[in-house]
């Protein structure tokens, strides 16, 4: 949900979208997510780029058959995070095959939601790296592909423009910059 400062009186809000101003990519994945009600007096400090890639977990990459080549892609279930609908669609396209689809589709609301879909074993999921980069998702969940895609859009640190400078807001940025 788009951070509001003043209504929910909070002090930060960690976003993933696009800021008001950069041209951004339309090769990469992208992130139609509103990240703030309003930019005016609002701060953004940009934490990490965003990338997206293909998981599935450590059993499923064995069965039915080992997944080598992007074409081998269709020979599964492909699971699609509807929030980020053309996650798929363009990590494909990236690797030279725009058309490929699955042998069947299972759709979900979220990133976590895949991830959870593709850890039971249901499929692969095409998820942003950061929700994998956990350590139960590295873990149990594998790549079948040493292959990232950038997205247009990445994570910011949200503040009001009053609060941006504080020894609060300095020290927290810079902890969570270090930490992916």
């Amino acid at each position: 949900e788009a951070a509001n400062f003043k209504r929910d009186r909070i002090d930060v809000a960690i976003r993933v979208g696009k800021v008001p101003g950069p041209d951004y990519s339309s090769d990469g994945a992208q992130i139609t997510f509103r990240m703030s009600e309003s930019w005016a007096d609002v701060t953004a400090m940009h934490l990490w780029d965003d990338f997206i890639t293909p998981v599935c977990s450590r059993g499923f990459i064995e069965q039915p058959g080992p997944i080598t080549s992007v074409e081998d892609l269709s020979k599964h279930c492909l699971i699609h995070n509807m929030a980020r609908p053309d996650c798929w669609s363009a990590w494909l396209g990236a690797q030279g095959h725009p058309g490929l689809t699955g042998r069947a589709r299972l759709e979900v609301g979220h990133s976590y939601m895949a991830v959870l879909a593709a850890r039971s074993g249901q499929g692969i999921a095409c998820v942003p790296t950061i929700v994998i980069e956990t350590p139960e998702g590295r873990d149990e969940l594998v790549r079948p592909f040493d292959l990232a895609l950038r997205s247009s859009g990445a994570y910011y640190l949200l503040c009001p423009r009053e609060k941006a400078l504080s020894p609060e807001v300095k020290l927290f940025s810079s902890w969570l910059a270090a930490q992916y």
